[in-house]
This record gives structure tokens, sequence and C-alpha cells, in this order.
């Protein structure tokens, strides 16, 4: 074969698509036995990003939402009206039996129930693996940096189907817990930087957060474990005949670890630089080039927005949430993609909050000092 894809999910599918459609012989394999299981994912994604990947995208959709509502560290709480639906909660496993669907028609061979071994065959391997992290030990690929996460599946008395929430605080120290509105049900989630036991401060959250408690549980019907992509993408995405796409990469927001959108977009060019690699003789680091120039700006400024938030105390975080407020940004945040995000960052860097971003310098310097060495 000329192009191997190890790894089914979404990024790999485009990948693979887009890589058959350029005319060269792709084979994907995916570990589990069915394309879009198990279901990691919190589901929550822009409608522009939809369209873009999708196109006609109402057949994947649980929900649709367009209301935000943050709690900070003391109970405060701030709603976000986005005037009309920016986000779209996913169903994804008829969201990747879509890209599966599409990829095949491409010409893509898909073989699920497989694993990668050495007796595979190929010009180019597209590593799709996500936080796996198989294929780049094997290699010595980079490997971006994740963190632990856990959702629960809970149903709730008092269903609100187009909010989604924020919990700022105590209840994950260093990240948040969200809640996002599924069809019949909410999922809850969080991730740990640190080394809290993550099913002790989810519980805790259910337990104990008084507004959450409000909604009155029913029962808790499912849980569901794994890891979200936090530092960025990687320096160099390609060695030798390999190239990283998706979570493998690190291509996840680094303020959520959302990981749809940006997975997508670069994985549609990672295909075509592996057909032009086969057919031109092109490197495989041009990826790199081309990627870093639409996304670079936009990664960097997510990510020192993450330092910047996870450097604050509970009482800096409740200062900058209300001159947030007070300057009217919370209103304002219905007029930008919230895939991407240095826009937004860039407008309050340039407010009056930048006298609170100055006395964060030193912890900010420490944080980035500590993630290097960790």
């Amino acid at each position: 074969m000329e192009v191997l894809v190890v790894g089914g999910g979404p990024s790999g599918l485009i990948a693979a698509r887009e890589a058959s459609l350029y005319g060269v012989d792709v084979t994907l394999i995916e570990e589990d036995k069915e394309i879009g299981k198990p279901d990691h994912c919190a589901g929550l994604v822009s409608i522009n990003a939809l369209k873009k990947i999708l196109g006609n995208y109402e057949n994947v959709i649980l929900n649709k939402i367009r209301n935000v509502r943050i709690i900070s560290p003391m109970g405060n709480i701030y709603e976000v009206n986005l005037k009309e639906y920016k986000a779209a909660v996913i169903d994804r496993e008829k969201f990747d039996m879509e890209l599966m669907k599409r990829a095949e028609k491409a010409g893509v061979e898909i073989l699920t129930n497989t694993c990668f071994n050495s007796s595979f065959k190929y010009k180019i391997m597209i590593n799709a693996e996500g936080t796996k992290e198989r294929i780049c030990r094997k290699f010595g690929l980079e490997i971006p940096k994740s963190i632990p996460a856990i959702q629960y599946d809970i149903e709730v008395k008092n269903y609100e189907n187009n909010f989604v929430e924020i919990y700022l605080g105590k209840w994950s120290p260093k990240f948040f817990v969200w809640t996002v509105p599924r069809d019949d049900c909410i999922r809850v989630g969080t991730a740990s930087y640190s080394r809290y036991n993550l099913f002790n401060l989810i519980q805790k959250f259910i337990e104990k957060n008084s507004f959450f408690k409000s909604k009155e549980i029913l029962r808790i019907r499912k849980k569901l474990y794994g890891k979200i992509v936090i530092s960025g993408p990687v320096n160099n995405t390609s060695k030798n005949n390999i190239i990283s796409v998706g979570d493998a990469a690190g291509f996840a927001k680094p303020t959520t670890g959302g990981g749809i959108a940006f997975g997508c977009y670069t994985a549609k060019i990672a295909g075509k630089i592996v057909a032009h690699s086969i057919k031109n003789n092109i490197r495989l680091s041009e990826f790199d080039r081309i990627w870093k120039k639409y996304y670079s700006s936009e990664f960097k400024k997510m990510k020192f927005s993450s330092h910047v938030f996870r450097s604050m105390s509970e009482c800096e975080l409740e200062r900058i949430l209300y001159e947030m407020h007070k300057l009217g940004i919370f209103d304002e945040l219905s007029s930008y993609d919230m895939d991407f995000q240095g826009e937004i960052i860039s407008k309050i860097m340039k407010s009056k909050l930048l006298i609170h971003y100055i006395n964060l310098i030193p912890k900010i310097l420490k944080a980035y000092i500590f993630e290097y060495f960790l």
C-alpha cells in the first residue's frame, strides 16, 4: 500500500479521504470493532466547524447551544447569551460514521478491529492514534502533553437543553468542570493537571456544588474516562516517513482540550501533503510550514491564555471575571468564533484587564518553567 492511516477518529478519516482524493492508495486501520465507539468526547463543536467539515450536518446533532453559564469560584453566575446558535452537541458515533462513509466513497479501505504491527508495508504512515502514544513511542515521534479526564452522563430533573456550564475554582483546580446538555441527559466532566483523584473531584462536585445540586439528579447513567491534549501542537509533526495528525500531533485547543475543529482542519492539509509527497516527492515537513502559516498564532495565544488561567488564584480569577463582566466582554462573545479564540484573547489583553495580566507575569513564567521540566 502507499499510505497507512493508524486510527479511525475524525482526523484519521479526513486525512485518509483527502489523500485518496488525490489519487493514492490508502488503507486505514482502527483497533476498535466499530468506528465512532467508544465515545469519550464531550461533543461540543461550533456550528462554523460543522459547516466546514461536513457541509450538511443536521443529522449528527443531538442539541444546539446558544447560552453559556459561567459559575465563579465564589459561586457568582455570569450568563452569556450568544443571540443565535453558535455551537452544537454532536453524536460522535454518527459524526464519525459520516466521515467513514465519505472516506470509503473516496476509495479508502477501512479495517476495524485491527492493530498496527510490523507486517504492514507502506510508503507513508499517517499517525492518527489520538492520545494512545504507541506509534509515537515506537518510532520516536514528539508526544504532545495530555492530562486525564473523566465524564459522567447524568439524568437530571431540571434539564436545560441550550445551556453549557463552566464551573471554576476548587471543583477542578487549574482547570474547570463542564456540563454539556445532550439529547436527554447532561454530560458532566473535568480534567486535572495535578495528581488530584478525578473520581473524587467529580463526586465532590456532584454532591457538594449547590448550583448543580439544584438540577435534582435522578441517576448517573454512564462513566467515561480518557485524556485531553493541552499543550498545543508539537514542533515537528513528521519524522522519516511518518506524519502525525489530530490529538497525536497536539491539534487541540490548549484552553479547553477540544480537538475536533483544528484536528479536522489540519488533517485535510496533511492528507494533501502526503499524497503530493508520494506523487511529487514533496517533503512531509511541508505540512508544518502550512499549518503554522494558518494556525500557529491562534495556538500561541490560546496556550498563553491557558498559562495565565492556571497561574491565577481563586481571588484573582474572581476579580478577572468581575472586570470582564463590568467591561462588557461577556456580552461581546457572541460575535467571536468559539474555535478561533485569538481575537478575543487579543481584545482582553488590550483592555483595562492588562494590569491584572502584568501582575501575574511572575506566576506565568513559573508555570512555563514548571511545564517545560515536567
